[in-house]
């Protein structure tokens, strides 16, 4: 009986209860594994999208889902309370914040990367130009990566 165990490492995030999960399921070299692989393969397919990854690199890919669900939430509340003190119904700001992040997330998802969108938006002088210039200026690319590091080693030492 226990020959027949087989264990599927697997990590969906939050998006499963409007199938936009984006799921890891760890990848096992043994043929043995492959049938539970591909069962979990098609039950989380039907609340998101699956990426199979290798156990190497398994901890900073959920420890990079886990920042990204942080950053945007965080960054959508800020986003949001500074448009409400300008008179933006708050409804309204997080729905337009939302599906601008939204639109930059599909269009970097069919294949545009995310340089070659922030130069496409980079015009001199444009409101979308000064408010890069002012994130490079304040630093935010390492707070970013100071955030996500821990981020990542919390996700391996909490499986250890």
């Amino acid at each position: 009986m226990a020959d027949d165990l087989r264990i599927v490492r697997a990590m969906p995030t939050m998006g499963t209860d409007i199938h936009e999960s984006a799921t890891l399921i760890g990848k096992s070299s043994s043929p043995l594994e492959n049938e539970a692989l591909e069962l979990a393969a098609w039950i989380f397919n039907s609340v998101g999208k699956v990426f199979h990854v290798t156990h190497d690199y398994f901890d900073a890919a959920t420890g990079m889902s886990a920042f990204s669900n942080a950053l945007i939430t965080t960054a959508v509340q800020v986003i949001s309370q500074r448009a409400v003190t300008e008179g933006v119904p708050k409804d309204h700001a997080i729905a337009i914040t939302s599906q601008c992040i939204r639109g930059m997330a599909t269009l970097m998802m069919s294949g545009r990367s995310p340089e070659q969108l922030q130069w496409s938006l980079s015009a001199p002088g444009s409101i979308t130009g000064q408010a890069i210039s002012r994130l490079e200026e304040s630093q935010l690319s390492t707070i970013l990566e100071s955030s996500l590091s821990a981020a990542m080693k919390r996700a391996k030492d909490y499986r250890g």
